[in-house]
């Protein structure tokens, strides 16, 4: 889950700003799935989607699910597929580190 980081006003931290969309990377089953995510309210779930174009929601696997959230930017995600090939985003933005959440998925 690709995002923008800005300035956190009350400690100068990075703060990842996770309203808004960016691109998606689900890694579940030895696959990955590219999409995007959705989220406009503090108090929405983020929702994860193949396309804006048909809104097909991405499923997650029942269980616990972690979430990476590096900055949106080039190269910042890769993967090594099944024939060995490695494979990148291609995102774009202008910043360069990465936190990290947890979250459940019920689903």
């Amino acid at each position: 889950m690709l995002a923008n980081y800005g300035v956190n006003t009350f400690d100068g931290n990075p703060d990842a700003q996770v309203l808004g969309t960016n691109p998606v990377y689900v890694f579940t089953g030895g696959l990955v799935q590219e999409g995007s995510w959705l989220r406009f309210m503090p108090e929405d779930p983020y929702q994860f989607f193949d396309n804006f174009d048909d809104l097909n929601p991405m499923p997650l696997q029942p269980g616990r699910t972690w979430m990476e959230i590096p900055r949106a930017i080039d190269d910042v995600v890769a993967w090594e597929g099944p024939d060995g090939e490695v494979t990148s985003n291609g995102s774009g933005g202008t910043d360069d580190a990465e936190g990290s959440d947890e979250a459940d998925a019920d689903g």
